[in-house]
């Protein structure tokens, strides 16, 4: 089996839902994107850069086997930086919930989200810049969500994220963990 072929079969098993079909690999959907992914696989077996790759690959079968497309298509908000925010709040529900019930995906994904606390970290980030706050912002909320993030962000996180934004945004951050499911 090729590593693409594991790859793809890795992903068919995570985003099928018990009780129905196998999931089709996501190239149906998004072929070009897919086979970019496949290519991008690392060629050496460095742990920490293979598990940020295989958290890119659990981040999209979690997202196909628990996000319902139709309903998140209606929900969308307007505004660029409204979607791209519910977008990365999206994911990281469908990755607390991947990651509660997969040991090996929180691992993978905590991996994954390493890379963006180092790019959205919330003292580094200027709020004016929107697309840079609407990441960390959600970085932030998955503190509450229990979503997977890296050990070192959630020991920096775990006591402080309120300290980040307001009173009322950090109370709206919160009552996202009863909407996780």
């Amino acid at each position: 089996m090729t590593p693409g072929q594991t790859t793809a079969a890795v992903y068919r098993a995570l985003a099928t839902v018990p009780g129905h079909p196998p999931a089709a690999d996501p190239g149906a959907d998004d072929a070009a994107g897919w086979q970019m992914l496949l290519s991008e696989a690392p060629r050496q077996a460095q742990p920490q850069t293979l598990a940020r790759w295989r958290g890119r690959v659990d981040a999209l079968a979690l997202r196909a086997r628990f996000s319902d497309v139709r309903r998140y298509r209606r929900a969308l908000p307007d505004g660029a930086a409204a979607q791209m925010l519910f977008s990365l709040l999206e994911q990281a529900r469908v990755d607390a919930l991947g990651a509660r019930a997969y040991a090996g995906v929180r691992v993978n994904l905590e991996a994954l989200m390493q890379e963006r606390w180092i790019r959205a970290r919330p003292e580094g980030v200027v709020r004016a810049v929107r697309a840079a706050w609407v990441e960390t912002l959600a970085l932030l909320a998955r503190v509450p969500m229990g979503a997977p993030l890296p050990p070192a962000a959630r020991l920096a996180l775990a006591d402080s994220w309120r300290n980040w934004i307001s009173a009322e945004e950090a109370e709206e951050l919160a009552g996202l963990a009863g909407l996780v499911g």
